[in-house]
């Protein structure tokens, strides 16, 4: 009996950690020497961190997610802290903090970011029922089923409509996290790929955007804004991250180019170097 409930929790424990994995020791290690970079200024928001010289941000629709991402709050402080309060050995890689919780359990990692952003800015515009992800399997998890499966101490609602115009007081930011820790443990890199197209052409990338390498280990992270050159029409991008053990989400350096970091091009060779992985161009995604 001992030897088969081991087993089951290595089998569980598989399911979760199919992104991020075993990179994470790797990185710490190999990263300790990495050049620092000029620490970053006390900017208040995604937005105000500034363009590279020639350069602009991309005009977006009001109430996007591309907006939402671009107001999303900073710490003050930059350091990077694990999910169990202590700070990361290597402080390096991040540029700054997005003021945003991470939970007391090791769930919210790579992938687990990106899908927790989204949920967020559809949780803001009261989209609950465009909350869903999907599990490593293909299998839909909804915010909606969560709520009406009586989990947020709610009642069964007739309909949407219902929902919205009777039962809106039932739904909490708390019954959002209990939703999002089942997303958290059943999805990963996989869920990414399945949810979202190939960018076929890479200037058409937009803050919201991710980039995911699908695997055990994989990666994931998000385009956090997007500037762009009117004169010659060239892209910059900015890149964001959980990793594991999960950890406070950062915008991370650019330390192939410290010229332009936070900031990264899309170079001819058709790669993306950031802190700790490598992607190819055609691993650049956009939502379904």
């Amino acid at each position: 009996m001992k030897f088969t409930t081991v087993i089951i929790f290595i089998m569980i424990i598989t399911v979760h950690t199919q992104s991020c994995t075993d990179e994470y020791l790797i990185n710490e290690q190999s990263q300790k020497a990495a050049t620092p970079v000029k620490q970053a200024k006390n900017f208040k928001n995604i937005g105000d961190i500034p363009p590279p010289v020639g350069y602009e941000r991309v005009a977006y629709n009001q109430n996007t997610f591309a907006i939402w991402l671009r107001q999303f709050p900073l710490r003050e402080n930059d350091t990077v802290y694990f999910y169990y309060g202590y700070p990361k050995t290597n402080q390096t890689w991040q540029y700054k903090v997005l003021d945003i919780s991470t939970g007391k359990k090791d769930l919210q990692q790579c992938a687990d970011a990106v899908m927790r952003l989204k949920a967020e800015y559809l949780f803001s515009r009261k989209a609950y029922n465009e909350i869903n992800f999907l599990t490593s399997q293909g299998k839909e998890l909804s915010f909606l089923n969560y709520v009406n499966g009586r989990r947020c101490n709610a009642r069964r609602y007739a309909s949407v409509d219902d929902h919205f115009n009777n039962g809106e007081a039932t739904i909490s930011h708390d019954c959002l996290m209990g939703f999002l820790e089942n997303v958290f443990t059943n999805c990963g890199t996989y869920s990414l790929k399945l949810m979202g197209k190939s960018m076929t052409d890479y200037k058409t990338i937009a803050s919201g955007d991710y980039i995911v390498k699908v695997g055990s280990p994989g990666h994931a992270m998000m385009v956090a804004d997007v500037v762009e050159n009117k004169q010659n029409g060239k892209k910059m991008f900015m890149l964001l991250q959980g990793y594991m053990p999960a950890q406070d989400i950062h915008i991370v350096k650019n330390l192939s180019n410290e010229a332009i970091s936070p900031w990264y091009e899309i170079e001819n060779n058709e790669w993306i170097n950031t802190p700790g992985y490598t992607f190819k161009i055609a691993e650049l995604y956009k939502w379904k």
